[in-house]
């Protein structure tokens, strides 16, 4: 339901003169799902999500992220219990598929909930690894849990990006 809604509001968003013209820009759109689950235990950067765009993309749009954490460690107070993410920052940046960084496009220190919690149409070029990071805190118990996120992306195809006509996105700096 969420997918079909997210399309509905960008294919809106693109303002569509007709009905053939709605179709056209229905076709043009793929629904992505992506995310990773990192055990956090230590204060560092983790990988949240990963996706490559593909070069044939004009553009890909990022229109919501969740990222929640759970202890799955027997015992604990918090065992099983759905809690938001850890402490620090979080950004995206493009990368090539060694891993080499070739840009940060959101401010390294954006909080969390900018970025991980979030909806918000984030627009991207095609061509591209798009990385998720979060920079986290070590743990305030010394106990590992699982950071898991979903990210609900939708490659567009070359008229409706030309009819959206936005750049790729850019979180600027507080302050």
């Amino acid at each position: 339901m969420l997918i079909q809604e997210h399309i509905k509001q960008i294919i809106e968003l693109a303002s569509p003169e007709d009905k053939e013209e709605y179709r056209r820009f229905y076709a043009e759109i793929s629904p992505i799902k992506f995310g990773s689950v990192v055990s956090w235990h230590d204060a560092g950067d983790y990988g949240l999500a990963r996706y490559q765009i593909p070069r044939e993309a004009p553009m890909h749009i990022v229109a919501r992220v969740e990222t929640y954490t759970v202890n799955w460690t027997s015992g604990a107070p918090d065992f099983g219990a759905f809690e938001p993410p850890p402490p620090g920052f979080a950004f995206w940046q493009y990368q090539l598929p060694t891993g080499t960084v070739l840009q940060n496009l959101t401010w390294v220190f954006s909080p969390i909930q900018r970025l991980l919690d979030a909806d918000e149409f984030m627009f991207f070029k095609g061509g591209y690894d798009l990385v998720l990071i979060g920079t986290f805190v070590v743990s305030p118990d010394d106990l590992t849990r699982d950071v898991r996120t979903l990210v609900y992306g939708y490659n567009i195809g070359p008229e409706l990006a030309n009819r959206l006509g936005r750049d790729e996105v850019t979180i600027p700096s507080i302050g």
